[in-house]
Formats: structure tokens, sequence, C-alpha cells
């Protein structure tokens, strides 16, 4: 989905909210366009490639914040989405998981914004994820997640081409490693077949007619 998806998702969830007599404050497309904007400012180079600011504080006049207090979460949810379809189109990459914190400054004005961004390593780099075709989101929090049909396997995959221990997927410190376990089908990174490698933000892993999507916060 696209940035602007996200900013009529963010004007839908705001709708009511904002009234008429309210258009002078913060409206919810700035809000991405500001975190968009702070991406790009702090675009830098790393040993592995490109890496944008992953840590942002958001600070709003209190009026505004008061009147966001409610979708606080929700908001702040919808802007880590943001800035991780933005990192996509940038070719870039995050330095540790993305967090987003919405924040109330009682010496700003109304309908200001102020963001600092700033590139956070997490342990062992980003957490990483992996998404599945319905939208459902696996944070990879373990250090080997282990990937077939078996019940007990980290992600169990329902397909009858997939072996019961599949392959597994392993943080090392500068990122995440797919490893093929012998599997009787093989596992496709991007539509090839691969015994191991390195995984890098949208890579698609295919273990029969199951496709994950790799995220790499």
């Amino acid at each position: 989905m696209g940035v602007q998806g996200f900013e009529r998702r963010l004007e839908r969830l705001l709708e009511g909210t904002f009234t008429r007599t309210s258009r002078a404050g913060v409206q919810p497309a700035e809000l991405v366009t500001r975190l968009r904007r702070e991406m790009d400012h702090g675009r830098t180079l790393g040993t592995k490639g490109a890496l944008v600011p992953n840590s942002f504080i958001v600070a709003l006049a209190e009026p505004d914040a008061i009147r966001l207090d409610d979708l606080k979460e929700l908001i702040e949810a919808e802007l880590v989405e943001a800035a991780r379809e933005h990192a996509i189109t940038l070719k870039a990459q995050f330095a540790g998981p993305i967090t987003v914190g919405l924040v109330s400054d009682n010496q700003m004005k109304t309908g200001r914004i102020e963001i600092e961004a700033r590139i956070v390593a997490g342990p062992g780099g980003a957490a990483g994820s992996l998404v599945r075709a319905d939208g459902t989101r696996i944070v990879l929090g373990a250090d080997v997640v282990s990937v077939g049909r078996l019940p007990e396997c980290s992600i169990q995959v329902d397909d009858s081409q997939a072996s019961r221990r599949h392959c597994e997927i392993r943080s090392e410190p500068d990122g995440w490693v797919i490893v093929d376990l012998s599997s009787l089908n093989g596992t496709k990174l991007n539509g090839s077949p691969i015994q191991t490698a390195r995984l890098t933000d949208g890579d698609v892993i295919s273990i029969g007619a199951v496709n994950l999507r790799f995220e790499a916060s």
C-alpha cells in the first residue's frame, strides 16, 4: 500500500475528530508528510546500504495532543506502517525496530509539528518480521525461527509441499539469514531456489504455494 493510502486511512481514522472549527490544528496527512520528510533528511549510508531513522518522537501543541489522545495508539501504529512503506520506496533499511511516540508540548503553537528522528540500533539490528498473504505480521523475536508443517515450528506452514521442518531463519550480528533444512521440495527466495541466503527488506520466501514477505523492521 502506498503512502497516500496511509494518509487516507488516517483521514478516515480521525473522521469526526477534525471539525470546521479545528482546521487550524494538525491534520492527519501532515503527520505522514512530515515523517517522510524526516526520513528523507535522515537518510545515511551504512556498511550494508542506506539507513533511515527508525525512532520518532512527534511533538504536538497541547490542544492538538488532547484532541488526538483517544486515538494516540492507533495513529502511532499507522505512522510505523508509513515509515516501513517509505523505507521500501527509498530502498533503505532500519538499524532497529521502528518506534513512534506522540507527545504534548505546551510551548508549541496549535498546528505545529516537531519530529525528532534518530537512527537507533536494536540488539542484533532490526527486529525483522514475516508478512503472510493475508497481511498477518509475524515478528522474528528469537535467534532461530523454525518454519515447517510441524505444530511445534515457530511458524507453521499448512501446505502439502512443505516439509515437517522446512527451513530456519537465523539472526546474525549483521541481519537475518534463511537456511533450507534439506527440504523435499526446496525453498525459494524471490523465485530462485536457495540453500542459504541473506534476507533483505522486501524479499519473498516461497514454500510450496505459501509466500512470506520479509520486512527488515
